[in-house]
């Protein structure tokens, strides 16, 4: 980055031990680098630049982003999540977990969708109104979700009911694991009296100084 802003395509590092001695893009033509704002060695600029691309800190950082890659299917999975469980509803282990399973599949079916095309086959594009920059973004339209997996899985139960020798009812049930919490408090539960009174001492002390 340090060269690639300066008007040089091949350099050598006095170090010599970057395994980089010119710029992987293709060698430019005299208009382009003539018309190219290239930045001045030495320059203050150029001095700002390079104290932010060779800094150690980065520089270690981004040795770790060698297989970076885009959290987006996730947060696309998240968003399919809430559907199936939302946040401000109470599940218990069993009910959670079914619904959980129940946001992968329809995650796992449909994680290869194409973009959208019109009649005329042109590729569609929506609008869309970020209300934390104020401005508009362009979106691709993808094609709309596949549900016909859920007929198959209906379809499957029904017809190993049917072939079924023992009773479905007889089937034992997912039992939640013993070592499941009642809830996520790393502190003892405080007796319920004890808080009350401490709770009411704060309050009258709030209003005893206004």
């Amino acid at each position: 980055m340090d060269f690639h802003s300066l008007p040089c395509y091949q350099y050598t590092l006095m170090d010599g031990g970057s395994q980089f001695t010119k710029c992987a893009h293709a060698q430019l033509s005299q208009e382009e680098q003539r018309t190219k704002l290239w930045l001045k060695k030495g320059s203050a600029a150029h001095e700002a630049l390079t104290k932010v691309v060779l800094n150690k800190r980065l520089v270690k950082d981004v040795g770790k982003l060698n297989r970076f890659c885009h959290t987006g299917g996730l947060e696309v999975y998240h968003s399919s999540l809430t559907k199936y469980c939302p946040k401000r509803l109470h599940f218990p282990y069993k009910g959670m977990l079914a619904r959980t399973q129940l946001a992968a599949l329809e995650h796992n079916m449909n994680t290869n969708r194409k973009q959208d095309t019109t009649t005329e086959g042109e590729k569609r594009y929506r609008l869309e109104h970020r209300k934390a920059k104020k401005d508009w973004i362009v979106r691709r339209v993808y094609e709309k979700k596949d549900s016909s997996y859920v007929m198959d899985i209906v379809s499957d139960v029904l017809e190993k009911r049917s072939s079924e020798i023992r009773p479905l009812r007889t089937v034992r049930a997912l039992d939640a694991p013993d070592n499941i919490a009642a809830n996520i408090a790393q502190a003892e539960k405080a007796i319920k009296q004890d808080a009350i009174q401490h709770f009411k001492s704060r309050m009258q002390l709030f209003s005893d100084n206004p």
